[in-house]
């Protein structure tokens, strides 16, 4: 497996990050990217157009390749199918290779549906005698003026 790097990203925050592209044995697809800390040193030409391209790569002499330009189309093809399909497994299956995985297969818990219920919090005044002659050592004893939160009601036409 090869691995390549050619590309740097810069985040909103100005860090940097080479991308590494790894391909398979026999160089025909990509089978993974890295992303590597470059230093802040690091001199980095933004490009806006594909002469620029074009020109920096003849300037620096070895420049890109048509393999490096497919990579870099496989990775964006990769990243435009998770933007519109999604992250979760299901749906990078249900994205690439249009297969629908039942949650039962996958073991996965799935929303079957459920009922809305108010619910009212309230705090629970002075539950115990307070004892004025309490030392701390009997926390038990007198536990404040404030002890908990309880209460719950509801009610529902789905019942």
């Amino acid at each position: 497996m090869s691995v390549q790097k050619q590309t740097v990203l810069v985040d909103e925050d100005g860090s940097k990050y080479g991308i590494s592209y790894k391909v398979s044995e026999d160089g025909e697809r990509l089978v993974g990217v890295d992303y590597d800390p470059v230093s802040e040193k690091t001199p980095v030409t933004a490009i806006n157009s594909y002469a620029e391209l074009a020109a920096l790569a003849t300037e620096q002499g070895s420049g890109f390749t048509i393999e490096t330009l497919r990579y870099v189309n496989a990775y964006q093809k990769f990243l435009e199918l998770n933007m519109r399909k999604g992250f979760s497994y299901k749906q990078i299956m249900q994205g690439r290779w249009d297969i629908d995985i039942r949650f039962d297969e996958l073991l996965m818990p799935e929303f079957i549906g459920g009922i809305s219920r108010e619910l009212s919090m309230r705090t629970v005044e002075q539950t115990v005698d307070q004892q004025s002659s309490t030392s701390q050592g009997q926390y038990a004893e007198a536990l404040g003026s404030k002890t908990g939160i309880a209460g719950v009601y509801g009610s529902t036409s789905n019942n």
